[in-house]
């Protein structure tokens, strides 16, 4: 109170003022009493569940099956009202059938398991006898990287009777390693990679030929026959899968090779150690081809 009795103003100072410029109200005494709102509509569920099991526990001591057991329907007195509103239901379930019968439903099948596609690349050699790599030895090829070429002859006294019951195909493993250099300080194990190998490429399917990585030849036309994806062309095969002739080097090579695009490998009758070396050729050209036009394979 002044003198005079005048009651006196709030002291505001020049400094609160510019504090409550910047204030921002969150809550005031109102909203902080302000709660979300919850809703319990969930435990009416759980009290139909309780109640289920409660009725179905009486029932298997009275020796009811609660499966079997169905509420009586209440019969009630005749009442028009009733029986107008039936046949309202009556047509309204008859006009939704007769619209569901135009309507056409798709019926959803469970998807069926793909196949699994096999990334195993194809190695196609010569069907003919007098060749130098057959399905006897061309696993020895794969996996030693040398021509067994008279062992495979003195397999069976009749070679011919070995060759009529010769299975078409063979699968066999080659060791790669990560690196070229090898050494005892370093972890590099090699890896076993398969490779399949076949003479027949009669009935190849589409897969099968997006598989083939190699083709080996003799030089002779007939061997191009199956190779229908291509026309049975040998030049047109030749621009799609890279090819090779292992010949000896002391015979004169097919006129038909020297016209291909053709990788040779010479082999000699008395240098057999020299048989890793010239094989060696043909696994890195295979190397190089395979991640370029066939990388979704194991190489």
């Amino acid at each position: 109170m002044m003198a005079g009795g005048a009651p006196t103003e709030p002291l505001v100072t020049r400094y609160s003022m510019d504090v409550r410029k910047v204030e921002r109200v969150y809550k005031t005494r109102k909203t902080v009493m302000n709660a979300t709102k919850k809703t319990y509509t969930f435990l009416f569920d759980v009290l139909k569940l309780i109640k289920s099991r409660e009725e179905a526990a009486r029932l298997k001591e009275r020796g009811v099956d609660p499966s079997k057991s169905q509420p009586a329907k209440f019969v009630g007195m005749y009442n028009r009202y009733d029986q107008e509103r039936f046949g309202k239901k009556q047509e309204d379930v008859m006009r939704r059938t007769a619209l569901a019968t135009t309507i056409p439903q798709t019926v959803s099948t469970p998807d069926e398991p793909k196949k699994r596609v096999s990334r195993t690349p194809i190695i196609i050699i010569p069907s003919a006898m007098t060749s130098l790599l057959t399905i006897f030895n061309a696993t020895d090829i794969i996996q030693v990287s040398f021509l067994f070429y008279e062992s495979h002859l003195s397999f069976n006294n009749d070679f011919s009777i070995g060759y009529e019951f010769r299975n078409d195909r063979t699968e066999t493993q080659r060791e790669k390693y990560a690196s070229k250099y090898i050494s005892i300080f370093d972890n590099n194990c090699p890896v076993l990679l398969p490779y399949l190998i076949v003479d027949q490429p009669n009935k190849f399917t589409d897969a099968e030929w997006d598989r083939v990585v190699a083709v080996f030849i003799t030089g002779q036309l007939w061997q191009f026959k199956p190779f229908k994806r291509w026309h049975s062309n040998p030049v047109e095969i030749f621009a799609k899968i890279p090819a090779f002739h292992v010949h000896y080097d002391d015979l004169n090579i097919d006129s038909n090779v020297l016209k291909w695009s053709v990788t040779r490998l010479p082999v000699s009758r008395t240098k057999r150690h020299m048989d890793k070396a010239r094989f060696r050729v043909f696994w890195e050209t295979v190397d190089r081809w395979i991640p370029a036009n066939r990388p979704h394979l194991r190489w």
